[in-house]
């Protein structure tokens, strides 16, 4: 389970980047008369003709699945000194969750994103504000963390955040769910205002998830102790009603998005072999007068299937460490040196000490040493494909300070071999079918008026492998990842753009499991290795998927499953309606749908798309069988026949 601490860190970030942008916005809004009487008047909004984006940006709507996010026209900043239409556009941004009533106002969707095995909604009441004066977030977990934990961990990081926490308490909701509610809010001062944000939190579970609602409304102050007083009154004035808001939202929406999306990732999983891998983290530590390491990764736990992905990861770590140190020894043999805004390496003068201050360093100097930590993710192993996400935090002094580094790894443990991005998704067309969509969803989360930031993004969110070369597979979707000072600034860290499976339907294709063509059904029937539950063996060929052909039996009965003649090099001539050496084709995927009629041949065909009529004699028809390997069945008194379960049937 990973810890709140984790759990929180996304939507925490988030809220803290929405938070600092808003508080410097309004400083900016204060150099001018008009930007005050916009703050002053609730932000008029002014009316704004939409700018075409360049021919060759163009994005045809039709084309592209409404889900994450849309845009209609290119966002560009909101100058407030300038009168030009072209720099006053709006934004229409479309999610399929539709908009929220709350508090007697519409709650406008503006983006997604992931958050540990779920994913968190935001919903903003300020059309033209994406530093949004009033928010509403949903927060939907997996079953991995439970209502008490997740209170317990926003208390605590909004005591660390230095908010004021009101005692939290617990009471059933008009659902007859037991709830936790918290009330907070922090002040920042600025030159001459405060401003104050107020959050009503409520936590609970359903629908085997656990959901927290946030609702946050900034308000303005002219001082810490007006905001304070403010805030206390806001909280006395308002508490009640807004708990009942939040105890009669409708998230019906969210949940039917949650659960699509989380069925689709079942689909493309349908084969995962290694869905309970395991893994230890492994520390790679390191203090002295040069170095303060502390990187964090995952190493898997199992045979050969493993030990190639451990030695990609291991050998990623160490070249990131490697060309740190390769750095830090240039400043010891050559001198210190700061990079200057071309790049270029601008030395101290010779007569300088401080050039020579690495060289001379008799104990820690964070200038003058590798800054190296990490932490990572496991985003999913989807299809036997584990998606790791790692993100490097690096100082090594010089000009560009401070600074993070996304690396993914996609790796395909069932072809033991790394996945490239290409091989993710379907044709050569899907970097302009995903372009549109994660560009939509970089606007959205980091677009603000005092951004301008429009550029970066049409540059670098279009349509390139290079722009799009980090993309990991998660459990509702993927995600494509920048670098910083990419389409955002520094501060902003990496920027990750969530696209659910809902909106790749037909897009993503995962490399496919290795098919044993050549493996026969004597082979497999003269592999039994001990016994299996319910009276039959274990293979030495499980797990590993066969393609065969066979015809339905006429001879014996089909409840259950399907039990095909085999065709093959051994067996030809053969005559389903006599006995036959027969496997028996099932799926638990099938037995769970509700079409399901235990067992029927016509039930299983459908559910697999297979075109056949029922007047025809369809059962003497030659059909193709993929599927894997699972044991060899004893039970039915027709001697031992592989069972297989189906990954496809094709006629």
């Amino acid at each position: 389970m990973a810890s709140w601490k984790k759990v929180f860190s996304k939507e925490i970030l988030n809220m803290s980047i929405i938070k600092f942008k808003k508080i410097f916005y309004r400083y900016i809004l204060t150099i001018s008369l008009l930007c005050y009487f916009v703050f002053i008047a609730g932000f008029i909004y002014t009316v704004s003709q939409k700018k075409q984006l360049p021919e060759s940006n163009k994005i045809d709507w039709a084309k592209v699945n409404k889900g994450a996010a849309m845009f209609d026209a290119r966002v560009a900043g909101m100058n407030a000194t300038s009168t030009s239409d072209e720099e006053k556009e709006r934004s229409a941004i479309i999610l399929s969750s539709g908009v929220l009533k709350f508090a007697g106002k519409d709650f406008t969707p503006y983006y997604i994103t992931p958050i540990n095995e779920g994913l968190a909604m935001y919903y903003s009441a300020d059309e033209l504000n994406f530093s949004a004066k009033a928010q509403l977030i949903i927060n939907q977990y997996g079953n991995n963390i439970s209502a008490k934990n997740l209170a317990d961990g926003i208390v605590e990081q909004n005591k660390r955040d230095g908010s004021k926490v009101f005692q939290p308490f617990v009471a059933p909701d008009s659902q007859k769910r037991e709830s936790y509610c918290i009330t907070s809010y922090a002040t920042s001062s600025g030159t001459n205002i405060a401003d104050v944000t107020i959050n009503v939190i409520k936590v609970f579970e359903d629908n085997k998830s656990t959901y927290s609602l946030i609702f946050s409304q900034n308000l303005e102050a002219s001082n810490d102790q007006e905001a304070e007083q403010l805030a206390n009154k806001w909280l006395l004035d308002n508490l009640e009603q807004y708990g009942t808001y939040l105890d009669s939202l409708d998230m019906s929406k969210n949940i039917e998005f949650y659960n699509q999306n989380e069925g689709l990732h079942k689909e493309l999983s349908k084969s995962n072999k290694y869905q309970s891998l395991k893994w230890q983290n492994e520390i790679t530590k390191e203090e002295n007068t040069y170095a303060d390491v502390n990187i964090a990764y995952p190493k898997f736990i199992g045979g050969v299937e493993v030990q190639k992905l451990n030695e990609l990861i291991k050998s990623t770590v160490d070249k990131i460490l490697a060309d740190d140190r390769a750095e830090v020894k240039g400043w010891i043999d050559n001198g210190f040196y700061t990079i200057d805004g071309n790049g270029n390496k601008q030395y101290y003068d010779d007569s300088d000490a401080d050039k020579w201050e690495c060289r001379d360093a008799k104990e820690y100097d964070y200038q003058c040493s590798v800054n190296l930590s990490s932490s990572y993710e496991i985003n999913s192993i989807t299809n036997d494909i584990v998606s790791i996400k790692i993100i490097f935090s690096d100082y090594t002094g010089g000009g560009n300070g401070n600074h993070d580094h996304v690396v993914v790894i996609n790796y395909d443990l069932k072809n033991n071999q790394e996945v490239k991005n290409d091989k993710l998704f379907c044709g050569e067309d899907y970097l302009n079918k995903i372009a549109p969509i994660v560009r939509a969803e970089v606007y959205a989360q980091h677009w603000g008026p005092t951004d301008n930031w429009d550029n970066e993004i049409d540059e670098y969110a279009a349509p390139s492998s290079e722009n799009y070369k980090i993309i990991g597979i998660g459990g509702l979707g993927i995600s494509v990842y920048f670098q910083p000072y990419t389409v955002s600034s520094g501060a902003a860290g990496v920027v990750e753009a969530f696209v659910p499976y809902s909106d790749l339907v037909g897009d993503i294709c995962l490399p496919p499991t290795s098919i044993l063509t050549d493996l026969t059904y004597n082979q497999v029937i003269g592999s039994k290795e001990g016994t299996s539950d319910g009276g039959g063996y274990n293979s030495k060929y499980d797990g590993k998927v066969i393609k065969w052909q066979g015809k339905i039996s006429n001879a014996y009965s089909q409840a259950g499953g399907i039990k095909f003649c085999i065709i093959d090099k051994d067996h030809q001539n053969v005559d389903n309606n006599k006995p036959c050496d027969w496997f028996w084709a099932d799926s638990n995927d099938v037995s769970n749908d509700p079409t399901y009629k235990n067992g029927f041949v016509t039930d299983i065909l459908n559910y697999y798309k297979v075109p056949f009529n029922e007047k025809d004699d369809y059962y003497n028809k030659l059909y193709t069988i993929v599927g894997k390997v699972e044991g060899i069945d004893c039970g039915w008194g027709f001697g031992c026949a592989p069972n297989i379960d189906i990954i496809s049937i094709t006629k």
